[in-house]
């Protein structure tokens, strides 16, 4: 074999990325998820969709590669979680694919609140809340609003289970994804009988779920014939995006973190054990490595922030223009800090501290300063290690910002040679799946590679003396 194909199955897009022996990205292509809203709230993608949408671009990345179909030995996937479709007993999609973001379900949620706020729901899945997003209460809301399609449901599968079904005719999930859904007893690593039976579920109606880089099977013929594949082409599970970039940096010891400034900020470390009395709002999910844990924590001051800004105020600005002039804001930006409401999922936001003077690089600033002090409150949080973090996502393309996190953490901060670490990650689980590399250690020692550290600067004094101004988020 001589490549691995990568899916990355993202909310805003979907990617594909080829990566050779070696784990060098050699093409990549994306497209724009076109959801739409059938009613106020709503958050809906038709099935069939997502399958083309993965079509075209395997075979837009096969193109751009130059690689036979014969050359990729295996692929996998990186995905979102609590996004999910009802299927019949022939697998068959009974409605699209219900996203994440979806609030239909508000008052189900509220039903299941008391539940999820005991110590056994915390303590079983990992999960320190309880929100509208997650599948449970979407299920409650199917059953009581289409008792006619949940007469005919056979199975609930997630984003990354349907395209699993679809390429093998296996019905498998990760515990990546699986494990954020409040439907998964973390430890034990299967359903969590006490959940489902609230929820009118049975263990039968759900994938099987299995550990990322586990090997599912060959690709159907039919399938891997839309994609240009051949059948030998074997799928090997994934996981969660967040949990596929920290993978891709090296996230595979305790105290070693990484950070993802994207659609949202997400900070993840690798933990021996479900430790008792972790931090607030911080999740305990499946590691890679049996016996070890991921801990992460996220908010809503990101890089959707930076981009909201650019979108709403200066469309004809490039980031890079943003970068210029947040360059020239002094450490503080002159007194002008962000505010982000929190779950604002357009990334909105407003200022406190305005003047005349402020000009629009103290606007970029303020909202970068802002994602780092929430970074370093999130580490605080997960009590980790003061080594170096690793950024990942679209806002450590930006040299301003990771340097503004490496004074803000007084730690160095480090950016991977690809610019895609979730389909690297991905990619990683596909290699190790089939064996090309012998463990996940293994991996990170031959793919993981630094582009560039940041090292605290001359501002980090003045971070240090500054009270913390982060706003609530």
């Amino acid at each position: 074999m001589s490549c691995f194909l990568a899916l990355d199955l993202g909310t805003s897009y979907l990617k594909a990325g080829l990566f050779d022996a070696d784990g060098r990205l050699r093409a990549v292509a994306r497209e724009r998820v076109a959801s739409h809203e059938p009613e106020p709230g709503w958050v809906e993608w038709p099935a069939e969709a997502l399958w083309q949408a993965v079509v075209r671009q395997t075979r837009a990345v096969l193109a751009e590669g130059g690689v036979g179909a014969g050359e990729v030995g295996a692929l996998s996937y990186s995905s979102q979680t609590n996004s999910f479709v009802l299927l019949d007993a022939a697998g068959e999609a009974l409605t699209e694919l219900i996203l994440w973001p979806d609030a239909r379900a508000t008052a189900e949620a509220e039903e299941l609140a008391a539940f999820a706020a005991s110590q056994a729901f915390v303590e079983t899945t990992g999960l320190p809340f309880y929100a509208p997003t997650f599948v449970p209460a979407k299920l409650l809301w199917l059953q009581r609003h289409r008792p006619e399609l949940w007469r005919r449901t056979a199975r609930v599968c997630l984003v990354s289970d349907y395209l699993a079904w679809r390429l093998t005719g296996r019905v498998v999930t990760d515990l990546g994804c699986s494990g954020l859904t409040g439907l998964l007893d973390v430890r034990a690593g299967g359903w969590w009988p006490p959940m489902l039976e609230r929820v009118g579920l049975s263990a039968a109606m759900l994938p099987e779920p299995r550990r990322v880089g586990t090997l599912v099977g060959p690709l159907l013929p039919g399938a891997a014939a839309e994609l240009g594949l051949e059948p030998a082409t074997r799928l090997v599970v994934g996981t969660l995006d967040h949990y596929a970039g920290a993978l891709a940096a090296g996230n595979t010891a305790p105290g070693r973190p990484s950070a993802t400034i994207g659609t949202v900020l997400g900070v993840v470390q690798t933990a021996e054990a479900v430790r008792p009395g972790r931090g607030a709002g911080v999740c305990v999910g499946a590691h890679a490595l049996p016996g070890r844990y991921f801990e992460m924590c996220f908010c809503s001051v990101s890089a959707n922030v930076l981009q909201w800004f650019r979108d709403t105020h200066y469309p004809d600005l490039s980031f890079g223009d943003l970068d210029v002039m947040g360059a020239g804001a002094p450490p503080g930006a002159a007194g002008l800090v962000a505010h982000v409401a929190p779950d604002t999922p357009d990334g909105s936001c407003s200022f406190g501290g305005e003047r005349p003077q402020h000009r629009v690089g103290h606007y970029v600033r303020a909202i970068m300063e802002a994602a780092a002090w929430a970074l370093r409150e999130r580490m605080v949080a997960l009590r980790g290690e003061p080594a170096p973090v690793a950024c990942l996502g679209g806002g450590a393309r930006s040299d301003l910002w990771l340097q503004i996190v490496a004074d803000v953490l007084d730690r160095p901060v480090e950016r991977l040679a690809c610019e895609e670490p979730t389909l690297l990650g991905a990619a990683m689980a596909a290699a190790v799946g089939v064996g090309h590399l012998p463990d996940w250690p293994a991996a990170a020692r031959a793919w993981r590679r630094v582009a560039l550290t940041f090292v605290p600067g001359d501002d980090a004094a003045w971070y240090r003396q500054e009270p913390r101004r982060e706003p609530q988020a």
